[in-house]
Protein backbone atom coordinates (compact mmCIF):
# COMPACT_ATOMS: atom_id res chain seq x y z
CA UNK A 1 0.00 0.00 0.00
CA UNK A 2 1.51 3.10 -1.10
CA UNK A 3 0.27 6.35 1.45
CA UNK A 4 0.59 9.57 0.03
CA UNK A 5 1.08 12.83 1.96
CA UNK A 6 0.08 16.20 0.36
CA UNK A 7 2.35 18.88 1.23
CA UNK A 8 0.77 21.90 1.68
CA UNK A 9 3.40 25.12 1.76
CA UNK A 10 2.54 28.84 3.42
CA UNK A 11 3.82 32.11 2.23
CA UNK A 12 5.47 34.56 4.99
CA UNK A 13 2.57 36.39 4.78
CA UNK A 14 0.30 33.22 6.15
CA UNK A 15 2.77 32.11 8.54
CA UNK A 16 3.11 35.87 10.17
CA UNK A 17 -0.74 35.81 10.26
CA UNK A 18 -0.97 32.38 12.46
CA UNK A 19 1.72 33.79 14.39
CA UNK A 20 -0.17 36.68 15.18
CA UNK A 21 -3.58 34.86 16.01
CA UNK A 22 -1.52 32.58 18.51
CA UNK A 23 -0.04 35.35 20.03
CA UNK A 24 -3.98 36.43 20.50
CA UNK A 25 -5.06 33.30 21.91
CA UNK A 26 -2.10 33.47 24.43
CA UNK A 27 -2.79 36.70 25.45
CA UNK A 28 -6.38 36.05 25.83
CA UNK A 29 -5.24 32.75 27.98
CA UNK A 30 -2.90 34.79 30.27
CA UNK A 31 -5.80 37.59 30.90
CA UNK A 32 -8.15 34.78 32.19
CA UNK A 33 -5.50 33.33 34.22
CA UNK A 34 -5.40 30.02 32.98
CA UNK A 35 -2.39 27.62 31.91
CA UNK A 36 -1.95 26.02 28.87
CA UNK A 37 -3.13 22.38 30.52
CA UNK A 38 -6.19 24.12 31.52
CA UNK A 39 -7.47 25.83 28.16
CA UNK A 40 -6.51 22.54 25.87
CA UNK A 41 -8.93 20.62 28.27
CA UNK A 42 -11.48 23.49 27.55
CA UNK A 43 -10.90 23.11 23.99
CA UNK A 44 -11.02 19.44 23.80
CA UNK A 45 -7.32 19.13 22.72
CA UNK A 46 -4.10 18.30 24.01
CA UNK A 47 -1.61 20.40 25.78
CA UNK A 48 0.95 19.48 23.07
CA UNK A 49 -1.78 20.78 20.37
CA UNK A 50 -3.02 23.74 22.38
CA UNK A 51 0.94 24.93 22.54
CA UNK A 52 1.15 24.46 18.76
CA UNK A 53 -2.34 26.91 18.43
CA UNK A 54 -0.50 29.49 20.41
CA UNK A 55 2.88 29.10 17.85
CA UNK A 56 0.60 29.37 14.96
CA UNK A 57 0.75 26.48 13.36
CA UNK A 58 -0.75 26.74 10.58
CA UNK A 59 -1.70 22.56 10.27
CA UNK A 60 -3.62 22.84 13.44
CA UNK A 61 -7.64 21.88 12.34
CA UNK A 62 -9.14 24.68 11.88
CA UNK A 63 -12.30 23.16 14.09
CA UNK A 64 -10.08 23.60 16.57
CA UNK A 65 -9.48 26.95 15.99
CA UNK A 66 -13.12 27.83 16.03
CA UNK A 67 -13.87 26.04 19.65
CA UNK A 68 -11.01 28.02 21.22
CA UNK A 69 -12.49 31.46 19.81
CA UNK A 70 -15.93 30.68 20.81
CA UNK A 71 -14.58 29.82 24.56
CA UNK A 72 -12.52 33.28 24.13
CA UNK A 73 -14.54 35.51 23.00
CA UNK A 74 -18.70 35.53 22.19
CA UNK A 75 -19.64 33.96 18.68
CA UNK A 76 -20.45 37.32 17.02
CA UNK A 77 -16.92 38.27 17.84
CA UNK A 78 -14.77 35.22 16.43
CA UNK A 79 -14.34 37.39 12.82
CA UNK A 80 -12.51 39.92 14.79
CA UNK A 81 -9.75 37.92 15.13
CA UNK A 82 -9.18 37.11 11.31
CA UNK A 83 -7.10 39.82 9.05
CA UNK A 84 -9.44 42.18 7.92
CA UNK A 85 -8.78 41.25 4.59
CA UNK A 86 -10.26 37.90 4.74
CA UNK A 87 -13.14 39.52 7.36
CA UNK A 88 -13.74 41.78 3.87
CA UNK A 89 -14.27 39.05 1.86
CA UNK A 90 -16.03 36.84 3.59
CA UNK A 91 -18.39 40.49 4.07
CA UNK A 92 -18.48 40.83 0.53
CA UNK A 93 -19.22 36.96 -0.40
CA UNK A 94 -22.32 36.77 1.79
CA UNK A 95 -23.51 39.98 0.08
CA UNK A 96 -26.53 38.87 -2.54
CA UNK A 97 -25.59 38.61 -5.66
CA UNK A 98 -27.55 40.41 -8.85
CA UNK A 99 -28.09 38.35 -11.87
CA UNK A 100 -27.21 39.66 -15.29
CA UNK A 101 -30.22 39.87 -17.36
CA UNK A 102 -30.05 37.93 -20.55
CA UNK A 103 -30.36 39.77 -23.77
CA UNK A 104 -33.05 38.71 -26.02
CA UNK A 105 -31.66 38.55 -29.79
Amino acid sequence: MVIMRLMIYFTDSERETMAALGARLRASRIASEDDQRAMAARIGVSTPTYRRMEQGDPATPLGYWIRALRLLDSPDKVTDWFPETLQARYEREQMPRQRMRRRRL
